[in-house]
């Protein structure tokens, strides 16, 4: 199958190779913990016109929030799929440097890890939070999905839901050149940023490795599940909104009303189409959508007309 030639620059690029600590230092009162733009809870009626010092410990909380699901997500549900991956590429087929750089993104995902919960635990010193613990419902779904299939789909799966998780565009990572935030907080994105954008050209070449080689049925079989896996990545988390607003005076009831409707547009269909866009084009790139079962599964997500808009990359990823 060739040489990938994807992370040959991994040992002199990677954030876990090449870049230094992120520490907060004394800049905790120098700017913005997360872009208040990519905040939906910030326009709701009931908080809009809350004071700087509220919307700044709010911002604060959606950080620490942001930074455990990147926790999770890495450490539970890609990492996961790598060592399926690095242990059944020669089943696969899969080129031997595909395998090594594998390896090489089971490292990045780790250290992704490690300095989310490093930044994490900085933020809450700062900004002197007590953060509730809440669930993540969307992955906790999803790790039961890949659990309760059957044994000789679960490793394909895994793959698959990474597939996913990797070539997302997330808008949150966008933040890496927003100057109004902390300095500490703009580097660990810019760092992750700059992985994933490694890691988006690796999964891409994957998918289109991996899927062209499933027989008909087991095309059919993988694709109806694609669009569920998409929903839990990028269902938001109403609970821990609903938690923080809690946290910061509201009662109980305002606050889960708040963060129901202040997040319903997040978890439609629209912006479950801008934000995988890359992802349906590249299933579309590859003729996931000729199966009919497997388009009628897109089209009831309402996923399909972003499948259909999407400009389809034609350059190597």
């Amino acid at each position: 199958m060739g040489r990938t030639g994807i992370l040959t620059a991994w040992d002199r690029m990677a954030s876990v190779r090449a870049r230094p600590r992120r520490t907060l230092a004394e800049e905790a009162g120098a700017g913005l913990f997360f872009n208040p733009d990519l905040v939906p809870v910030l326009v709701h009626p009931a908080v809009r016109e809350k004071g700087d010092e509220w919307r700044r410990r709010y911002l604060a909380l959606h950080l620490v929030r942001y930074l455990e699901y990147t926790d999770t997500l890495e450490l539970e549900i890609v990492n996961p799929a790598l060592v399926a991956l690095v242990r059944s590429g020669g089943e696969l087929d899969l080129p031997r440097d595909f395998i090594v750089d594998g390896h090489k993104i089971y490292v990045d995902e780790g250290y992704h890890a490690h300095m989310s919960v490093d930044l994490r635990d900085q933020v809450a010193t700062a900004a002197g939070l007590q953060v509730r613990p809440a669930a993540q419902p969307g992955l906790r779904r999803l790790a039961g999905l890949v659990a309760e299939a059957g044994a000789g789909d679960r490793g394909m799966l895994r793959l698959l839901t990474a597939v996913c998780s990797e070539t997302l565009i997330s808008a949150n990572l966008s933040q890496a050149d927003d100057d109004r935030l902390l300095p500490a907080v703009r580097d660990v994105i810019r760092d992750h940023a700059d992985d994933e954008r490694t890691h988006h050209a690796y999964f891409s070449r994957l998918f289109r490795l991996i899927w062209p080689a499933l027989d008909d049925a087991a095309r059919a079989r993988f694709g109806v599940r694609l669009p569920e896996i998409l929903a839990l990545l990028l269902e938001p988390n109403v609970e821990a909104a609903a938690i923080d607003l809690a946290e910061l005076g509201l009662s109980p009831a305002a606050a889960r009303q708040v963060a129901v409707e202040a997040l319903r547009d997040a978890g439609g269909p629209q912006a479950m189409r801008a934000a995988a866009a890359p992802t349906l084009a590249l299933f579309r790139r590859v003729g996931l959508f000729d199966e009919p079962r497997v388009r009628d599964a897109f089209d009831r997500a309402g996923l399909l007309a972003a499948a259909d808009c999407a400009t389809v990359p034609t350059a190597a990823e």
